[in-house]
């Protein structure tokens, strides 16, 4: 599928060109979050009727050129084009673990029309609906609706007609809490979840089932919300996980060893597997002290930026795939006032060397030190049996965190300063799951140059369990630093979150403030899995850190 190149600003004469390859990728265009992104196509309808002309981008799952019989759910957006890249992001990586089913992304959002225009936003919400069925595989009775403070007028006209094309409505903010969604069902209204920050008078036997965020923002709530709608809608029962925990076995991971140099061999003589890369690279940065490539990401703040004025920066880990949720979650909070202007800021490995080097690359990378016990223990023969799968041996690529710390404070930061209105006493760092282990490992470091850290459901086991050494994780640096951290409470009873020690969390968060001279909130996410709870984390974190504490949101 056609992917549309993004658009470059240049507001701070930032000598940065599509073909150097160490410059930053700078851009405020947010199509261009997703549209980087694979199987992610904008199209344009024209018909008779003004509600039969739109223009919508549409993100296939990965898996629907390879099933071509099977059919999909459906979830359409109206509210903007500050929720499709987060949308694309979640829903691929929660499906991706098997918890929930694959499902068709659509996005429209017409900024000519005001939202007085609701009559014609629902006919063309309706229109859109029906173009979807004839054109994509669609599942019978699974289309979803996402409604917003932004589009609830038009939903509800939708939502109450006699033969509405709209099977499911997943509701998302306290503002919707005045409109008549808190009624008894007319026949065969849809079937709809509720996540708000207020309880709500209704009961659950009215058709609705209800998720309360009570620390999240209205911006900040609305993709955790989309996220419970859909694991409500389309859970397949599987757990987090259960497939890979064969591979913690010792006969298993003994026999994947061995076979390293066969699959090497084999890998060699059929070539690199094809793999789904979406748009070309344009802007990667070179290290020198890795000796790789990585792709950086920059979000400059939506609003006019004063001259001579720096601003906090937040660098989120992991940006291959959580980079839009990251900058369109920040965008939507700043614009709103919920949280102050910051500069976003993704680290992630070139699209170009595919998801395995992706996957295998973030272990390597973020694990702090290891010695051989770290591979005599399930955890470690997991990693020996995941790398040998790729004809690796673990021990050569595993425990690099030392030089990812270099590479961040002796290379990425001094560029990023020199081109960017950084503020650099407000630098803030965050990463979920292997890359809340490196928040661990950064924090723990007397030389480290970020104020802050959100670490979303680290492996504290990792590196056998690193995080919780006095030499380790829980160094006393002296350094008074903020730290939130985080775990969905699903997690504490997953047998491979439990194998990667992420309900240790709670261990470490409290060890951790009461051994060392950090500042640490630890929050325990309810109804949140491993795959599904960033989008939460990560608005709080924003709220803790920026949030306007007049609107009662606290800082750390």
């Amino acid at each position: 599928m056609e992917s549309k190149m993004p658009y470059d600003t240049n507001q701070f004469g930032v000598s940065l060109k599509a073909d150097e390859s160490d410059c930053a990728f700078i851009t405020n265009e947010v199509e261009s979050t997703y549209l980087r992104l694979p199987f992610v196509k904008p199209y344009r309808e024209t018909g008779a009727l003004r509600a039969d002309s739109f223009t919508v981008t549409v993100a296939v799952p990965l898996s629907y050129e390879k099933s071509k019989s099977k059919k999909y759910p459906v979830v359409v957006l109206s509210s903007g084009p500050n929720f499709m890249g987060s949308a694309i992001e979640m829903t691929r990586g929660i499906a991706a673990t098997k918890e929930v089913e694959e499902c068709i992304v659509i996005d429209h959002h017409d900024p000519l029309l005001s939202e007085e225009d609701s009559q014609l936003q629902a006919a063309r919400l309706e229109s859109i609906i029906a173009w979807c069925r004839s054109k994509f595989r669609v599942k019978s009775g699974e289309v979803a609706l996402l409604l917003t403070k932004h589009n609830a007028p038009s939903v509800s006209l939708l939502m109450n007609k006699a033969g509405s094309p709209v099977d499911r409505i997943i509701i998302a903010g306290a503002e919707v809490e005045s409109s008549a969604w808190n009624v008894v069902p007319i026949n065969g209204r849809p079937r709809a979840t509720w996540s708000t920050r207020q309880s709500s008078s209704a009961s659950t036997s009215n058709g609705i089932v209800y998720n309360r965020l009570d620390e999240a923002s209205d911006e900040g709530c609305v993709i955790p919300a989309l996220i419970h709608g859909v694991r409500t809608f389309w859970s397949t029962g599987h757990a987090y996980g259960q497939e890979m925990m064969s591979l913690k076995g010792p006969l298993v991971s003994a026999m994947l060893s061995r076979a390293v140099p066969f699959i090497r061999f084999a890998k060699k003589l059929s070539g690199q597997g094809s793999q789904l890369v979406g748009a070309p690279n344009r802007h990667v940065f070179r290290s020198e002290i890795m000796d790789r490539n990585f792709e950086i990401f920059v979000s400059l703040p939506s609003r006019p930026l004063s001259k001579g004025k720096t601003y906090p920066a937040v660098f989120a880990l992991d940006a291959n795939t959580t980079w839009s949720c990251v900058m369109e979650t920040a965008t939507r909070m700043s614009s709103t006032n919920e949280i102050a202007d910051v500069i976003t800021i993704g680290i992630g490995v070139p699209r170009a060397e595919g998801d395995i080097s992706f996957g295998l690359r973030r272990f390597e990378e973020l694990s702090p030190p290891v010695t051989e016990a770290a591979f005599a223990n399930p955890l470690g023969r997991f990693f020996i049996s995941i790398f040998a799968m790729f004809g690796r041996n673990v021990r050569d690529h595993f425990g690099l965190a030392s030089e990812f710390h270099q590479f961040l404070s002796k290379e990425l930061l001094p560029k990023l300063a020199q081109e960017l209105p950084i503020d650099l006493s407000q630098l803030y760092l965050l990463g979920h799951s292997a890359a809340g282990t490196y928040i661990g490992y950064e924090a723990a470091q007397a030389t480290t140059q970020f104020k802050a850290f959100g670490a979303f459901s680290p492996g504290v086991a990792i590196s056998d369990n690193w995080m919780l050494k006095s030499d380790g994780g829980l160094a006393k640096t002296g350094k008074v630093r903020d730290i939130l951290v985080t775990i969905g409470a699903e997690e504490k009873t997953n047998a491979f979150n439990t194998l990667a020690g992420i309900p240790q969390s709670e261990e470490y968060a409290s060890k951790l403030k009461s051994d060392t001279s950090c500042s640490v909130e630890y929050l325990c996410l309810d109804d949140e899995t491993h795959s599904s709870v960033f989008p939460r984390a990560l608005a709080l974190f924003l709220n803790r850190m920026f949030g306007n504490q007049q609107a009662g949101i606290s800082h750390v």
